[in-house]
């Protein structure tokens, strides 16, 4: 450099805006190279790049073009001495972190985040870490991305997910006592927060075989996340959901009943069990199991059929007490038949029903949704898109798309009260305990 330094700064303020944009083209490429380009440049900052580069600009271009190894050039033959790369170090004092170099930086702090967690990632949560580290698995594009955007605590949540993973219960548990024994925050693992979110991730990429089946988590994000839960005993709400149901049998253990089951067939008591006591069962049975969609109509079939006929109410969609119930029962050999409504949720919980508990559909044929779309006030169809559509369903799909309305199961209670009225209630292959054997009082 043949001037002192704050005098050489000055010789090239004018052209600041020019250098600002070649400074740009070396962070992104780490070199002097490229076209920087000057909008709208201003009489002095043509007149200033006149004088440097030897070549008038014309007056009536809107915006300059620079090669910036000509402007290297030009510096070198100027009063400056020295080329692009000491000018920016000069006018921006130090030379701008090449992208390259940013990349650098941030990779060795990504490992060094994941280093730090291994410590915390036991059983299950170790391959899940794995992956991360692979740059795959669930969860990674989130995790990378918060990295990224340099988000506060971000070791925090992972370690605490992690820890989650490592310690998860042999004996089912409310999520939001065991988040309160890890994190003294019972809220520290609720689905709106990051941990919860990760929480999630990890469970799915570790989850046994067959824990979503037939589940799209766009379609049921709440059931989604109660079922993979559930899969690791942890419950995020075991008492608020239930499931219907009318002549079930059910055994705390191989030769226990449950008494309140017992009594509820007997009577014909319609019962809305939570989650908590159905996983409290050890066997269900019931042969033939007919599923509804609409309280009403489960009313009206209780009224309509005999008492030892089971009868399950999905209360539109399934909750997790019910999936647990139907997988039970499915496992068990049940027979299930299923209806609902005919619009595109009833086509798609019927879908879930068929895919994941063997189904049968049950008065969802194209000629029944014509009976039950007859009369009435139609109901457009609506635009939700469906995910999954089992094969079965197509043809009724297909013509309800064709006449954009929707029908409901309503239309055809009789239908359906004479289709279980009709079938004979099978006698289980043995009768259960007697439910006083196994009543303790204090």
């Amino acid at each position: 450099m043949n001037e002192p330094a704050g005098e050489a700064t000055a010789f090239l303020q004018p052209l600041r805006r020019l250098f600002e944009a070649a400074r740009a083209k070396y962070v992104k490429f780490g070199r002097v190279g490229g076209i920087a380009v000057l909008p709208h440049p201003t009489p002095a900052e043509r007149d200033a790049l006149h004088s440097l580069l030897g070549a008038p600009a014309r007056r009536s271009e809107p915006s300059l073009k620079v090669d910036l190894k000509v402007l290297d050039q030009a510096l070198r033959r100027s009063r400056f001495g020295d080329g692009l790369t000491q000018a920016l170090e000069a006018i921006f004092d130090g030379l701008p972190v090449t992208r390259e170099e940013m990349q650098a930086t941030r990779e060795a702090g990504w490992q060094a985040l994941l280093d730090s967690l291994r410590p915390a990632a036991q059983g299950p949560a170790a391959p899940w870490l794995s992956s991360l580290a692979e740059g795959a698995g669930r969860g990674y594009l989130t995790v990378r991305r918060e990295f990224n955007a340099g988000r506060p605590n971000l070791a925090g949540d992972l370690d605490l997910v992690l820890r989650a993973m490592s310690s998860l219960p042999s004996q089912p548990r409310q999520l939001a006592v065991f988040a309160a024994g890890l994190a003294g925050n019972p809220h520290a693992l609720d689905a709106d927060t990051l941990a919860g979110r990760l929480l999630a991730a990890g469970l799915e990429a570790t989850a046994p075989a067959g824990t979503m089946a037939g589940l799209e988590e766009e379609d049921a994000p709440s059931l989604y996340r109660a079922l993979l839960f559930n899969a690791v005993n942890l419950s995020v709400d075991d008492v608020s959901s239930t499931v219907l149901v009318r002549g079930l049998e059910a055994a705390r253990t191989a030769d226990c009943a449950d008494p309140v089951v017992a009594a509820a067939r007997a009577s014909g008591a319609v019962l809305a069990y939570p989650l908590r006591q159905v996983r409290s069962w050890q066997k269900v049975a019931a042969p033939e199991v007919w599923l509804v969609e609409n309280p009403p109509v489960f009313a009206a079939l209780c009224d309509q059929t005999s008492a030892g006929v089971c009868l399950v109410c999905t209360s539109g969609r399934l909750s997790a007490a019910a999936v647990l119930l139907l997988d039970r029962l499915a496992q068990a050999g049940a027979k299930l038949h299923y209806s609902g409504d005919f619009d595109l949720d009833g086509i798609s919980m019927a879908t879930f029903a068929i895919r994941r508990f063997g189904a049968l559909p049950w008065r969802l044929a194209p000629e029944d949704y014509l009976l039950a779309a007859r009369g009435g006030h139609p109901q457009p169809l609506g635009e939700k898109r469906l995910h999954l559509v089992d094969q079965a369903l197509l043809p009724t799909l297909e013509l309800m798309r064709e006449k954009n309305q929707a029908a409901y199961q309503e239309s055809l209670l009789a239908e359906l009260a004479s289709d279980v009225q009709s079938t004979p209630i099978p006698l289980l292959e043995s009768p259960p305990p007697q439910p006083a054997r196994c009543v303790k009082l204090p």
